[in-house]
């Protein structure tokens, strides 16, 4: 988990590069938190815990939401 994990620059830019994809489609996650972003061994990450996600989500949500991205390892 990302609560378990030295973020380093890499793995921050992975994480919102994960985010970035699911808003790309539409999608927010609905539950931005540490305990919600899986590190791989690569430094890859997997998001997970989709029960809150909202499909075709105006782009204010998405706006809010990637601001909690950005804050995700600080909150």
């Amino acid at each position: 988990m990302l609560s378990d994990t030295k973020v380093t620059p890499r793995i921050e830019k992975n994480v919102i590069q994960a985010f970035q994809m699911l808003h790309s489609h539409g999608v927010c996650h609905g539950d931005v938190r540490a305990a919600n972003v899986l590190v791989r061994k690569d430094k890859s990450v997997v998001l997970i815990d989709f029960e809150k996600s909202v499909l075709n989500v105006d782009k204010m949500m998405l706006l809010e939401e990637e601001d909690e991205v950005r804050h995700i390892k600080k909150g």
